[in-house]
């Protein structure tokens, strides 16, 4: 969004690795007058349960830590948090145990273990729809609205329809993925460490990526399912 002294929100879409930068961006925004800032996050809940520790989330925290510090100072400031859990077509790469080349699933858990998803076409209509909602009195706004909660048992199977072929299940520990991921902080591969640490908060039962009350009402629109997600993801590589 832009006003005539330039511009007024920033939306940050960074990854993994330049997430920890946000803090200093964050400065430089308010310095030039930027008085709305979303940082990179948009998928879990952070603020809760084991997400509060995980190592995966370390500098999403970090970020989150600087944001509710420099409004205290900056009273024309504001953020925004965007929880729509993982995106639906991020959901078929590596990182979450799916080989969509070899047809293969790996998971640390259990097949019944529900992940919150929201297509990508969908998380970027909420980003943009909620520029346009009012501010909020204590500077910080938080959107929770996934499009639904699904078991990666049918997360699989939809897209093993909609590549039309059978994938090949194996299933290991919670445990399993926490003991991988102290083998490679002690070995100082960090991409691992951060992959086995979200693959152990993935598959533990007791955690939920977006808790409810869902605020899906003030972005009521017809949402893509799983399914078409899919299929269009497929049928145009």
């Amino acid at each position: 969004m832009l006003t005539s002294k330039g511009f007024d929100t920033v939306i940050s879409i960074l990854g993994n690795r330049g997430m920890k930068l946000q803090p200093a961006i964050i400065d430089v925004a308010i310095s030039a007058g930027v008085r709305e800032f979303y940082p990179s996050e948009y998928g879990s809940d952070i603020a809760q349960g084991a997400y509060l520790t995980n190592r995966y989330f370390r500098d999403k925290h970090l970020t989150r830590t600087h944001l509710a510090k420099v409004i205290s100072s900056n009273r024309n400031f504001n953020y925004t948090l965007v929880m729509v859990g993982g995106f639906m077509e991020f959901a078929t790469k590596d990182l979450f145990g799916i080989n969509t080349k070899e047809h293969k699933f790996t998971f640390y858990g259990q097949p019944e273990k529900e992940e919150p998803l929201t297509a990508t076409a969908d998380v970027a209509k909420i980003i943009v729809a909620s520029t346009l909602l009012p501010k909020s009195p204590t500077q910080i706004r938080e959107f929770r609205a996934p499009t639904g909660l699904y078991p990666w048992s049918e997360i699989i199977a939809t897209i093993s329809a909609a590549q039309g072929v059978e994938y090949k299940c194996t299933f290991h520990s919670v445990e399993q993925a926490e003991a991988l991921q102290a083998t490679f902080a002690a070995k100082g591969d960090v991409e691992q460490e951060l992959a086995f640490s979200l693959k152990a908060i993935m598959g533990d039962l007791k955690q939920t990526g977006v808790p409810k009350p869902w605020d899906n009402g003030m972005f009521d629109w017809e949402r893509q399912s799983l399914e078409t997600a899919m299929k269009h993801l497929f049928s145009t590589e």
